[in-house]
């Protein structure tokens, strides 16, 4: 189909490490790339796949979309400072701000249809690349890579989009730079469904058994987009193959708790795709190409006197999402995941060595922070030490200093926890319990050590229950109970900031205005 005029976005570097948007190349008037001027030889196929990964990288880039997968689900609570960001704070209330012109609501419609316009010019043109020859067996292999990244990301784009606005276009050609602008209609969801699992399909097999760089796509990256992709589609037994497909390849494992996230561990055998940044790299403002997670969960620590703000303690916090207390009554406290990927005490250490303070009367340092000698933590109270996430929590390994609102560690995207979760799923609604249960303990037996803590069962609140204890803040709740139609009845029940307001149609993101205006795109229900 012809599409709507976007900048394509267009690696100048061959490096897997890409700039920001405001580095989009504009190579013609209308913004349109061509092969004549962009890309033409292999190598510019090469270096412009790399746009793929920078489109889909780009929300954990900014303050208010990086944590869009976790606003609203049942599991989180606003933090003291969410007023800071209207669009975090339109995400987290579902109030009257989360509208057609919120902010991130565009910022991820533009970067993910800009990422499909980008590879459906690669995949239209590659084959006829300027001195290919398709009987030389290395640029036969190169081209078969830039393919697969190609039908990888497509798949993904579409399913990013098509899980939070349901509505949207299906764009598997390249842009008309000839077309005027003119009405874009939305497109059939069993179609794109269909495209996606038949691009998934094609990028496992075209994509390397193990990456070349940490960061790049492997064949169970894709193995595993396309077991979640058949859970959406009601497969279930294939994505239960899918899955295991991806467990058993022999190329990944499940690693210690505290390595998972670990900065020190980045690329860890776990990591089936994870977003890459470096303090070396360029970025937005004249700052780094960084990560905005990295200080989103941090509460307000340092406001408690006799508190210091170190690394040890969090770093610069932010205090915009926080797990909220149902979060936390699912786990038992033998539970190694509630130690390991969270912080719910803080200690006294007397400041730091440049900006000292005065201990509480009765406090010594290394003294836990409790309700009792808290104090006012600059009117905050005990909010200020709100126990926490500590998966995008970052020290200064990586070049990160104490001032930083951002960081160099990598976001994970997909990981074989989850994997193990979907094949689980799969087994358990494909009538194999037996099977389910032996991918569920798994994760059971990592937790505790041991096999005691083992599900002799398996029903859907047990996998509820388990995939929040395991994924809980990695951005996979909301699109799980959105797919299962417990979205809104679960976020009443236990997300305190959002439950208030959330209703029906909250279920699917409202469409960007200023593409509704553009191209009569209808606006999905119950967004003016």
């Amino acid at each position: 189909m012809k599409f709507l005029k976007q900048s394509i976005l267009i690696a100048s570097l061959p490096l897997l490490l890409l700039t920001n948007c405001n580095d989009l190349v504009d190579l013609e008037a209308n913004g349109e790339v061509t092969k004549e001027v962009a890309l033409g030889t292999l190598e510019g196929y090469e270096q412009s796949i790399i746009g793929a990964y920078r489109a889909g990288r780009d929300p954990y880039q900014s303050n208010a979309d990086c944590m869009y997968k976790n606003a609203n689900d049942d599991l989180i609570k606003a933090g003291i400072l969410v007023n800071d960001d209207a669009a975090v704070s339109a995400q987290a209330r579902l109030n009257g701000a989360f509208n057609p012109d919120m902010s991130t609501t565009s910022n991820l419609w533009n970067s993910y249809l800009g990422g499909l316009n980008l590879v459906n010019t690669i995949l239209a043109n590659i084959d006829s690349s300027s001195g290919y020859n398709p009987n030389n067996a290395s640029q036969v292999a190169r081209i078969n890579v830039v393919k697969g990244e190609a039908y990888f990301f497509r798949a993904y784009f579409h399913y990013n989009l098509i899980v939070q606005y349901d509505n949207i276009p299906l764009v598997n050609t390249p842009p008309d730079p000839t077309a005027p602008d003119f009405t874009v209609t939305p497109g059939d969801k069993a179609a794109i469904w269909a495209l996606i699992e038949s691009d998934l399909v094609k990028a496992k097999s075209l994509l390397p058994a193990t990456a070349s760089a940490n960061g790049k796509l492997t064949k169970d990256t894709a193995g595993h987009l396309l077991a979640k992709t058949y859970l959406w589609m009601g497969k279930y037994a294939e994505a239960a193959t899918a899955a295991a497909e991806v467990i058993n390849s022999g190329n990944h494992n499940l690693v210690a708790l505290n390595q998972v996230f670990s900065e020190k561990n980045q690329g860890n055998k776990e990591i089936l795709l994870a977003w890459q940044f470096t303090k070396a790299e360029p970025g937005v403002s004249g700052e780094p190409t960084a990560s905005r997670t990295a200080q989103q969960y941090i509460p307000l620590y340092d406001r408690v006197q006799g508190v210091g703000r170190t690394f040890e303690q969090g770093g610069r916090p932010w205090a915009r999402l926080h797990p909220n207390s149902y979060y936390f009554s699912l786990f038992q406290s033998t539970d190694g995941r509630l130690a390991a990927w969270h912080r719910t005490t803080w200690y006294f250490d007397g400041g730091t060595s440049d900006a000292p303070e005065a201990l509480p009367a009765g406090v010594s340092i290394g003294d836990p922070v409790t309700a009792a000698n808290v104090g006012s933590a600059s009117g905050y109270g005990i909010d200020a030490i709100t126990p926490t996430s500590w998966k995008y929590a970052e020290g200064s390994t990586l070049g990160r200093t104490i001032g930083d609102a951002y960081g160099f560690k990598e976001v994970v995207e997909f990981r074989l926890g989850e994997t193990y979760l979907v094949a689980a799923e799969g087994y358990m609604r494909s009538n194999n319990p037996a099977m389910a249960l032996q991918y569920i303990n798994k994760l059971r037996e990592r937790a505790y050590g041991n096999s005691t803590h083992n599900f002799t069962f398996i029903n859907e609140d047990i996998l509820l229950e388990e995939q929040a204890r395991e994924l809980g803040q990695e951005g996979k709740r909301w699109e799980m109970l959105k797919r299962l139609n417990l979205l809104v009845s679960r976020v009443k029940l236990y997300n305190p900031t959002a439950g208030p307001n959330i209703q029906a149609f909250h279920v699917r993101w409202p469409i960007p205005r200023s593409f509704v205006q553009q191209t009569k795109f209808p606006q999905n229900d119950g967004y003016n």
